[in-house]
């Protein structure tokens, strides 16, 4: 091969199917990585070395080049190779460097695993392996001691092809040096490239129009922080395993992106813990930032669109016998099978695994037959009896173990809902349930665990027995279950309907609030009983019968517009609150009044703070009632029947007056 300018010679190397490099020295200048997985192009490499005059050439090793490089430097190096080959280094492509070292190249066999490894003998490298995520300089480079580096005699490419790499230095790509080699455990795999393999296979496909960019982007993002994976690994591993299962395949170019943001990302997040740690120890302490502009947005994905965002923690609260768990298996049976869940029409996911934590149901008569009903795939449901420790040990579950969690899911990676049944009974035994320090350094790690594991976390809650009208205060235990969680449902009875049960959004910080849906409770149809029978066929006649009578479905209605305050204060209607309704609506119907006047006539007619407050909350939608803050007069109430009258200029009442007539108090 006679080439007289680096351009020539990268050109040559384009023809043979590598991907040359443009470099300054040993560099490659501007961005190489697109390059490990798509070759340049004659333009681009024209255009390269026209605005870059005296650039060395290099070629990106690896997959891209088919090709893995031994890079001698010394003696010693000399040495190991002679003691790996016994003597018998089989001819091939070769080069001398300015240094005085050589470097060899050898074709790499379809399917083998190139990764880079350094060697020594001696007190310094003497020998590396070129290999995935490496570049070489090549002829006819110029070192900077103003030597050329050159082809080795009879072995340049006008006289020799790379020679297919040989068994001895294959047995030493998968054999790292003393100084990288570990003790396999559980934890520490030898082959991450196959156990990512694995991982990827069990994942669900992306899939067009349900937020397949961020689940790629998601996928993509756990494989390099979880495996280690380059980005030339990541891309032949997505392309390979994942790729050919997405409706529609990515394209080169999408892929490639997803694997460059997802490198990106886990780079930024090494930089920043490196910066921490060595400003900690030159200045002390300071806050740890990162540009923005690194971030790409990406829009929310979602377990049940506009209900429950993936990677995220959310919640069901509601008082006992209403139905939550219910509620959360007819999710979970929704979810195993790929259908729509809460009755809500949308193309679904493919179906997925669930985990399943409760200990207040028994797994044999409750849990089991509900999913059974529910037409769940039983496949697919995964339940979680105790926690086994890093020394092998069994104990509880508890919502600190969230390390053993996030390991679990990585095991499990088709798993996209969590459900936690009850969360009060996992917060552990040293952890104050109101206090809020103490809840959210639990489960502000769960939280993490959701977004990295992109999984749905939803814990159960009960609902205390305040009177609150507020339905936020109602939810037991410390708000930092209320703060801590993204999405946070409410689950009530419908006072006009007691066979109707009402899911209603409590919290929602993700956009705009999703509307309020409603269920009936009911036996199972025919169809539904001659379906579970059937996984059912163990029991006796009259046990199956038993069970089947005792089993229930969720059948969704469609939506309401009842809040999650509307709905708990209409649960907590005595008939002292309507009395104290009728009387306010009674006072006010004329004039408008100051607060405190309010409170003292409440008081002389036998009505308590509590009770007006609850009652004005509840007349804010029945009968329009108002109120404004007064420059140093207070708060002012009025009806919002008509146009407001100035409270000011109301007739003064007399001594004995407390306000207009108002009805007798029931109670006295």
């Amino acid at each position: 091969m006679n080439t007289s300018t680096p351009l020539d010679a990268a050109l040559e190397y384009l023809k043979r199917g590598w991907s040359p490099l443009c470099l300054n020295g040993k560099k490659p200048i501007g961005p190489w990585k697109q390059f490990q997985i798509t070759r340049p192009t004659e333009e681009q490499l024209e255009a390269a070395f026209a605005a870059n005059p005296g650039a060395n050439v290099g070629i990106v090793m690896g997959r891209i080049s088919g090709l893995v490089g031994l890079d001698i430097d010394n003696a010693a190096g000399q040495q190991l190779l002679l003691e790996w080959s016994q003597n018998s280094v089989s001819p091939t492509t070769a080069f001398s460097t300015p240094s005085g070292g050589f470097r060899l190249l050898y074709a790499i066999p379809k399917g083998a695993s190139i990764p880079i490894r350094s060697f020594s003998n001696d007190a310094k490298e003497s020998l590396r392996i070129l290999g995935t995520g490496s570049q070489t300089v090549m002829p006819p480079s110029t070192g900077p001691n103003g030597v050329q580096y050159q082809w080795v005699g009879g072995a340049g490419l006008n006289d020799i092809d790379p020679a297919l790499c040989p068994q001895w230095l294959l047995a030493r790509l998968n054999t790292p040096p003393p100084a990288e080699q570990a003790q396999p455990t559980s934890n520490n795999p030898i082959n991450p490239e196959e156990r990512a393999r694995r991982y990827v296979r069990a994942s669900g496909p992306a899939i067009a129009g349900q937020a397949g960019h961020n689940q790629t982007f998601k996928l993509a993002c756990t494989l390099v922080k979880t495996f280690g994976l380059d980005a030339e690994t990541l891309y032949r591993v997505l392309l390979e395993e994942y790729n050919p299962r997405c409706t529609p395949p990515w394209s080169a170019t999408e892929l490639w992106h997803k694997v460059a943001d997802a490198t990106r990302a886990a780079t930024t997040n090494r930089h920043a813990q490196a910066t921490t740690t060595a400003t900690a120890q030159a200045a002390g302490p300071s806050l740890v930032c990162e540009a923005l502009a690194h971030d790409r947005p990406r829009p929310l994905d979602f377990l049940v669109p506009g209900y429950l965002p993936l990677g995220k923690l959310a919640m069901i609260a509601g008082d006992g016998g209403l139905g939550k768990s219910l509620l959360t298996l007819d999710l979970a049976a929704a979810i195993t099978t790929g259908r729509p869940a809460f009755g809500l029409d949308y193309q679904p996911a493919p179906a997925a695994g669930v985990l399943i934590i409760n200990c207040e149901d028994d797994r044999t008569d409750t849990i089991v037959p509900r999913l059974i009903a529910a037409g769940a795939d039983l496949s697919r449901c995964h339940y979680v009896t105790a926690t086994r420790n890093d020394r092998g040990q069994i104990e509880p579950f508890s919502l600190a173990h969230h390390q053993a969690m996030a390991n679990t899911l990585l095991e499990h990676p088709d798993v996209r809902l969590v459900i936690i049944d009850p969360a009060a009974a996992y917060i552990g035994p040293h952890v104050d349930d109101y206090k809020d320090s103490e809840l959210r350094a639990l489960l502000a790690p769960l939280a993490t665990v959701a977004a990295e594991r992109a999984v749905v976390i939803i814990i159960v809650k009960h609902l205390n027995k305040g009177t609150s009208p507020k339905a936020v205060q109602r939810v037991a235990g410390s708000m930092a279950y209320i703060n801590t969680v993204r999405a946070a449902y409410i689950l009530t009875a419908d006072q006009e309907n007691p066979d109707t049960r009402l899911f209603l959004p409590l919290k929602y910080n993700l956009g705009q609030r999703p509307e309020g849906l409603a269920f009936n409770l009911q036996t199972l149809a025919q169809v539904e009983r001659q379906r579970a029978a059937a996984q059912l066929a163990h029991l006796g006649p009259n046990d199956l019968e038993l069970l089947l009578d005792q089993l229930c479905r969720l059948l969704w209605t469609g939506t309401t517009s009842l809040t999650a305050d509307q709905a708990v204060i209409t649960t907590h209607h005595t008939t002292k609150i309507k009395a104290t309704m009728a009387w306010l609506k009674t006072f006010l119907a004329i004039y408008a009044y100051p607060a405190e006047e309010i409170n003292t006539a409440a008081a002389a007619a036998g009505f308590s703070h509590d009770n007006v407050f609850r009652a004005k909350a509840r007349l804010r939608d029945e009968a329009g009632l108002r109120n404004q803050k007064q420059s140093g007069q207070g708060g002012v109430w009025w009806s919002g029947i008509g146009p407001p009258l100035d409270w000011r200029f109301r007739p003064e009442p007399k001594p004995s007056e407390t306000g207009p007539e108002a009805p007798p108090c029931p109670f006295h």
